[in-house]
């Protein structure tokens, strides 16, 4: 009973104790933070009151300026941060812990916030401050409006209001962080728009006037070397000096009314599509100054430029007029793969075209240069160019083409006659037989492409296409490599497809000889032997057909050879088949002859004591095995033999035992009489004759026990055991 208890309560006492001891260690750790609180929040309520009275100094200090226009910035902050304390104070002596992390430490976050918002616009003013009413006071000489900068100020003073507002309920260093970046912001976007008032009035105003005046005397020199009046010059629609100037004004004005806004991007941004439409007036000025200086001599180029062009148009036209009359028409596309790319046929009437437009773009120049359109008559000028570098090449190309259809029709011949020559010299190792269809019908391919390509080198004129003819001779001279690679191959595998007839030929006539051990060696025949029996007769009629195949000519060696390989693997198969039921088959006769002689053995079996050996001695056991065998079934007769055998042994086994036994007894009870004899006093001469005829019988038993070992002993032991069996049972 006493461990039955312990078995049962061990385990909640254990849980107990360990309860316990962790409630014991909780309150140590309880009491330590206390005793630490008691030790520290005295301090901590100084500290505390300390830095609200430097904070109250600090506020005042910053209210005094009133730069940043949040004058009420402390108010309810201030009481915010008194209230922790006093709570703080009230709670430290009743609860010492919660005073020391919950009031105090909200009071202490609330200070630092307070005192780094305050490092934030103490710098701000230190250090950005004087140059902030620098740039005002600019901006107001200026003209410009500065209620943006007052307003900005205003929202950085709502911002401090915002944070708090926010900092009794939460941590706001993440709003004062964005406050010290927009104060940041707010500075260098004031830098920004007093330096782009700069920009606007002594750089840009001053530009636009100073470009005016280039106009007016760009004009006027133009003008006097034209002999025309300078309100002709520079003015061509959309090219006009003036426009571009009267929209840079126009983006100056939206410069410096961006900058009265406060949005200094945008008037940046105004100010540089001022400069840029500055410079184009100036570009304009420049460009055609230097057309007037250069057209009359790129006029004269142009028009000889148009004279070569339309010497060249001649023999551009007589080349494509030959080139007509010899080739056929897809002969003379500009690409010859494609269809759509055009033709040359089309040429003469293109370069026609562009001849009429260089003519009258060489009469429209002039027309416009002597009327003041100076970039007018140079992009005219651009256009005749470049129409002339077009029709140039459309002659050139006409040229090259005519010359690389000539000498492609040359090559074209050369090929063919190398190719006919080639196929010549391919007709005679191509009658051998060896060589297979497939290669000869590539042979066939190569001729047909050969004759094909000469007739179409030959066509009449008009309908010539050397292109074809490349592309044929391209075909068959790549044909040509593989058609010779292919007679080699096919060399070769007609030597492997002999080389292996002849490894499977060897191959059936190992199998042949297991076929005649198993036809002559007279033990009957399993199944699987003679399927294996049948397969080898298939075999020999598959390989003479192989043998007859490798005599065709121009036969295919390759699935000659794949079939000699099945052939060679079904050979294989069934020589492992046939090797394994003959050995089987000898294992069977011999397992059964040791059976036989076993059971035979117990069969005449004869004891001197009257054993004999009767019932199942392994005889139906090796009758079934002999039948199995008859029957082929090899598994099944060397199953049944062995346990034959094993029945006989054990019978034999058992008699022995048995007539030991017997012997035994028998002697045994000899000994008995003898002493019962002697005790009780039986007379000599009886006794005397007992004992010789006990005698004789017992030296009986042992002659024939001692003789059982050999053949002629084991016959004397069976017949002295049958008489000396009757006489012992009529003696006893």
């Amino acid at each position: 009973p006493g461990e039955k208890v312990d078995e049962t309560f061990s385990v909640p006492i254990d849980e107990w104790k360990a309860r316990t001891a962790s409630a014991l260690d909780e309150a140590e750790a309880a009491l330590d933070e206390v005793e630490k609180a008691w030790s520290t929040i005295v301090g901590r309520k100084e500290s505390l009151r300390k830095q609200l009275k430097r904070l109250q100094k600090r506020e005042k200090k910053i209210q005094v300026d009133q730069w940043l226009r949040c004058e009420e910035l402390f108010g309810e902050w201030e009481d915010a941060m008194n209230d922790c304390y006093e709570e703080a104070v009230a709670l430290s002596e009743a609860d010492p812990v919660k005073s020391l992390n919950g009031d105090l430490g909200k009071g202490d976050r609330m200070v630092a916030e307070a005192h780094h918002l305050l490092d934030i616009i103490t710098k701000v003013r230190e250090n950005k401050w004087e140059s902030l009413e620098k740039n005002e006071t600019i901006l107001n000489e200026r003209g410009r409006a500065t209620l943006w900068i007052d307003r900005g100020l205003e929202k950085l003073g709502e911002q401090c209001d915002l944070i708090a507002q926010k900092s009794p309920e939460r941590e706001v260093s993440e709003e004062i962080d964005l406050f010290k970046t927009a104060c940041a912001e707010f500075m260098d976007r004031v830098s920004l728009g007093c330096d782009l008032a700069a920009r606007a009035e002594d750089q840009s105003l001053i530009e636009i006037d100073t470009a005016a005046k280039e106009v007016t005397d760009a004009r006027k020199l133009f003008a006097e070397k034209l002999s025309l009046t300078p309100d002709q010059m520079l003015s061509e629609k959309e090219r006009n000096p003036d426009s571009y100037l009267a929209e840079a004004r126009r983006q100056h004005e939206g410069a410096l009314a961006a900058l009265d806004l406060g949005n200094v991007k945008a008037a940046e941004k105004f100010l540089d599509e001022t400069d840029r439409l500055i410079s184009r007036s100036r570009e304009v000025i420049k460009q055609s100054g230097e057309v007037l200086e250069d057209f009359p001599e790129a006029n004269e180029e142009l028009i000889s430029e148009y004279d070569s062009l339309v010497s060249g148009g001649r023999i551009m036209n007589t080349s494509i007029i030959g080139m007509t009359r010899r080739f056929s028409p897809d002969a003379l596309l500009i690409d010859p793969e494609d269809p759509k790319s055009g033709s040359y046929r089309d040429l003469p009437a293109q370069l026609e075209k562009d001849l009429d437009e260089i003519l009258i773009a060489t009469n429209r120049s002039k027309t416009r240069y002597e009327a003041g359109g100076l970039l007018e008559s140079w992009e005219l000028i651009e256009r005749g160019r470049f129409l002339a570098k077009q029709g140039e090449n459309l002659c050139i190309r006409t040229v090259a083409r005519e010359q690389k259809m000539a000498k492609l029709e040359s090559e074209n011949e050369r090929n063919l006659r190398a190719q006919i020559l080639e196929e010549q010299d391919l007709q005679t190792p191509l009658n051998d037989r060896r060589i297979t269809v497939k290669t000869l019908s590539v042979f066939s391919a190569i001729s047909v492409g050969l004759r094909e390509a000469e007739s179409e080198l030959n066509a009449p004129d008009g309908r010539r296409n050397p292109y074809r003819v490349q592309k044929l001779l391209g075909e068959t001279g790549a044909k040509l490599p593989v058609l010779r690679e292919s007679m080699a191959a096919d060399i070769e595998e007609h030597l492997q497809a002999i080389q292996l007839f002849e490894t499977v030929e060897r191959n059936y006539a190992e199998s042949r000889q297991l076929l005649q051990t198993a036809t002559n060696d007279r033990i009957p025949n399993s199944p699987e032997t003679n399927r294996s029996i049948d397969e080898i007769e298939k075999c020999f009629g598959w390989l003479s057909e192989a043998r007859e195949e490798l005599e065709t000519d121009h036969a295919d060696w390759q699935e000659i050879q794949a079939s000699l390989r099945e052939i060679h693997l079904t050979l294989s198969e069934v020589s492992l088949t046939l090797e394994r039921e003959l050995r089987l088959a000898n294992q069977v006769v011999n397992a059964l002859q040791a059976s036989t002689h076993e059971v035979d053995r117990a069969a005449r079996w004869s004891g001197f004591h009257g054993v004999r050996i009767s019932g199942s001695y392994g005889r139906r056991a090796l009758a079934t095995a002999n039948d199995d065998l008859q029957h082929g079934r090899y598994d099944s007769a060397l199953a049944g033999a062995r346990t034959a055998r094993s029945k006989a042994r054990s019978a034999i086994a058992s008699a022995e035992a048995e007539e030991a036994s017997r012997r035994r007894s028998a002697r045994l009870s000899r000994q008995r009489s003898r002493a019962s004899r002697s005790s009780f006093g039986i007379s000599g001469s009886s006794t005397s004759i007992r004992s010789s005829s006990i005698g004789g019988s017992f030296s009986t038993t042992r002659i024939s026990g001692g003789a059982s070992s050999s053949g002629s002993g084991a016959n004397v032991g069976r017949s002295s055991f049958r008489s000396g069996s009757g006489v012992g049972k009529s003696g006893w």
